[in-house]
């Protein structure tokens, strides 16, 4: 049966109309559709994103996908016969088009509503995943108040898409995308989650109040429609210490049990901890467990009273990525091959069987961090999903036009890949107020001069701030707040860039 997914938006869809012809309409003239088809078509998405009908919108979809170009770059574009069905609608504000687009390489309908400055608001989205065999799934960003109460999902913003899939939209008269605001591009933001690593636990009374407020961010991301949770995978508190410190991978599988939509994962596993075969199986039934939401993120492994309290070999950086890029390969294997055998000089598999493999198709999205440019990067560009740096936007945008020339170099494409930084926040009434917060100790994660880059400063700093990575070609930041165990700090950042 086919998938579908669902996020709310905080919109009501108001009025529809559609043109059929493609010349460029008169402002508040409206051509009602004449041709049956199109008019059962306008029906049945005003039905899926009004009234959440999502059967209704499911056989929209399907219908339009039967068009042959589906699954192909150019599904949707330019003068195609499809645009006179899902064509554009000028009339008084409130007034909305629909328009035929791709959406991460997919195909898509995109809803916009007419404001009074005559500009559009993007409020609704279905996007198809398409697969050699048919329709695999249908995300449906959209509907306002009527599709929370058919899903009992709290309001949330338009959750964001990738600006570069875009490029030009029929209909729109020639303006691009990012002309109709940045409601529509804003960046996908994560919460890198409070694990005990820094001792941000001390303060509580006992682990399970520790743990509860973890939960309690964990829902609150859930509601607010943050893309993922990410957790830090270590074993020892920086510096060492007696302060509690819980495992990623068993605090990832308790948080799955409390949430329902947000994405999970680890910023990221450290190789060294654990034989890659037997991650690939940790991963594989962690996704079934989330129903299909695990992101796993996996590195060479840094901090070494890790590996010495453990009892790990910690050998040299050249040898961690050397076991990272043999793990890897291990771990691919195991959610794609039906058995795995493999042969290398740290690690060897002798006809492993791994099931359940896991819910997501083709296989669990793997995330590989760090900023090498040899050999890190290289590995993200033949094994990984994304890939993910700490610095500033000068330095990803450096890093990503590397890992674009790596991809050119394997033949992979480079806009496959989700590009993630991980960041700080800290918003004050000045700039000045947020700098002084920075933590003397920040330069430990953070390269260079943190308070020039991160998002740190006033609302409107913090806006400029978002703006400049999103230029640099990131797609998602993994913010991580100055009380990483607070609520608020985590609602307020929602309420206010979500």
């Amino acid at each position: 049966m086919l998938g579908i997914t669902v996020v709310a938006v905080k919109s009501a869809l108001q009025r529809a109309r559609v043109r059929l012809n493609e010349a460029s309409p008169t402002p508040g003239r409206v051509i009602e559709p004449t041709d049956p088809w199109a008019r059962e078509q306008l029906s049945l998405y005003i039905a899926g994103f009004e009234n959440a009908d999502i059967s209704a919108l499911e056989k929209a979809l399907r219908a339009d996908a039967a068009i042959e170009m589906v699954g192909t770059s150019l599904w949707f574009s330019g003068r195609s016969t499809c645009l006179r069905y899902l064509a554009t609608v000028i009339g008084a504000p409130g007034d909305y088009l629909m328009t035929p687009t791709l959406a991460n390489g997919q195909p898509a309908a995109a809803a916009y509503r007419r404001t009074a400055d005559g500009s559009y608001q993007a409020f609704g989205l279905g996007v198809l995943t398409v697969t050699p065999s048919g329709i695999e799934r249908i995300t449906v960003f959209g509907g306002g108040p009527a599709l929370v109460a058919a899903f009992g999902l709290e309001t949330s913003r338009l959750r964001p898409l990738v600006r570069d899939t875009f490029g030009l939209m029929p209909g729109l008269h020639g303006r691009k995308l990012s002309s109709l605001g940045r409601t529509w591009l804003t960046m996908k933001f994560s919460i890198f989650l409070p694990s005990g690593f820094v001792q941000e636990f001390e303060r509580f009374p006992s682990p399970v109040d520790a743990y509860e407020r973890v939960v309690e961010i964990a829902k609150a991301a859930d509601d607010a429609g943050y893309e993922a949770l990410m957790c830090p995978d270590h074993l020892t508190t920086i510096p060492p210490s007696h302060a509690p410190l819980f495992d990623a991978w068993t605090l990832m599988t308790g948080l799955a049990g409390e949430t329902s939509r947000v994405r999970l994962g680890q910023l990221v596993t450290a190789n060294s901890y654990r034989n890659p075969a037997l991650v690939a199986k940790m991963a594989s039934t962690l996704d079934v467990i989330s129903r299909g939401r695990l992101i796993f993120g996996i590195g060479a492994g840094w901090w070494e009273p890790d590996y010495i309290q453990y009892g790990y070999e910690f050998g040299t950086a050249g040898q961690r990525l050397d076991r990272l890029g043999e793990a890897v390969q291990v771990i691919r294997s195991m959610w794609t091959e039906k058995e795995t055998t493999f042969e290398g000089k740290y690690y060897q598999v002798h006809g492993a069987v791994n099931e359940p493999k896991g819910v997501q198709h083709p296989h669990i999205p793997m995330l590989i961090a760090g900023g090498g440019e040899k050999k890190t990067l290289r590995l993200v560009a033949q094994y990984g999903d994304g890939c993910n740096i700490m610095d500033s936007p000068e330095v990803a945008e450096q890093k990503f036009a590397v890992l674009r020339q790596h991809c050119a170099d394997v033949g992979r494409d480079y806009e496959s890949i989700n590009r993630t930084v991980t960041t700080a926040v800290i918003i004050a009434d000045t700039d000045a107020e947020a700098r002084a917060l920075v933590p003397p100790g920040s330069s430990f994660a953070f390269p260079g001069d943190l308070a020039s880059y991160g998002l740190i400063g006033t609302v409107d700093t913090v806006k400029q701030r978002i703006a400049a990575f999103e230029d640099a070609g990131v797609q998602e930041l993994i913010v991580g707040f100055q009380d990483s165990t607070s609520v608020e700090h985590a609602t307020r950042f929602a309420e206010l860039f979500l």
